[in-house]
């Protein structure tokens, strides 16, 4: 496998990197013969624990999912790879790309888990732009520990100017304010209040949630968008 990633994330076996006000990440790595379960050949478990040590959320691949039968894939053999969005989750698929991915991926939601953990309101977010490059060495020296990133320091990053006017264009952004002032309960009433189709908003809300812009709240029936922020302070390196 052809990653970039792979020689940090199994160097950072048994690491422990603290986070703000008490939590701290824990990262546990190394390689194994690749097999249906591990097809990548690496096993891991990284999880985030709150100052009392218990586990708040974790990506792994210590065992299988069960699947809803409702789930297209139910029945078929998958990956073990997978994530606990809470303490009390069983887990859900989470599709592996690379170790640097996860090492991303995994950053991310445990730095908005502690945040939302807290209970702090983002009024405005921090968004910065910086080359490609750049962004990946500072995403390894956090996940190293070597450099913590100070308070207001934008954890949403953007390669280019371009890249972020796609995602907060014009429509976006009024659809964001309709999201906050209207809160719909699901993305099919979304759609009644702004005349977009419910596929074309899905796509839209699922591309700003991986940037942590909006959150999509899964509730028994239906998925409730939920905005983060509506206001943004743009931070060019």
């Amino acid at each position: 496998m052809n990653d970039g990633g792979l020689e940090t994330l199994l160097a950072m076996d048994g690491s422990i990197v603290d986070q703000d006000d008490g939590y701290w990440f824990e990262i546990h790595a190394w390689a194994v013969e690749p097999s249906s379960d591990i097809p990548h050949g690496i096993r891991y478990s990284l999880t985030l624990h709150n100052p009392y040590g218990t586990r708040l959320m974790g990506y792994d691949n210590a065992h299988a999912v069960k699947l809803s039968k409702k789930f297209k894939f139910a029945g078929h053999r998958l990956p073990y790879d997978h994530r606990h969005r809470h303490a009390g989750d069983k887990g859900i698929l989470y599709e592996f790309v690379d170790a640097y991915q996860l090492l991303s991926d995994f950053i991310h939601r445990g730095r908005c888990c502690t945040y939302e953990r807290e209970g702090k309101q983002m009024t405005t977010m921090a968004i910065g732009i910086m080359p490609q490059e750049k962004i990946r060495e500072r995403l390894l020296a956090i996940a190293k520990g070597v450099y913590q990133p100070a308070r207001g320091e934008p954890k949403i990053w953007f390669t280019s100017m371009k890249s972020l006017s796609e995602i907060l264009s014009d429509d976006n952004r009024a659809l964001l304010r309709v999201i906050k002032d209207q809160q719909p309960s699901s993305i099919s009433s979304l759609a009644e209040m702004t005349g977009r189709k419910p596929g074309n908003l899905s796509r839209t809300l699922n591309t700003m949630a991986r940037y942590g812009i909006v959150e999509m709240h899964k509730e028994q029936r239906h998925v409730r968008p939920i905005v983060k922020s509506t206001e943004f302070r743009i931070i060019a390196s």
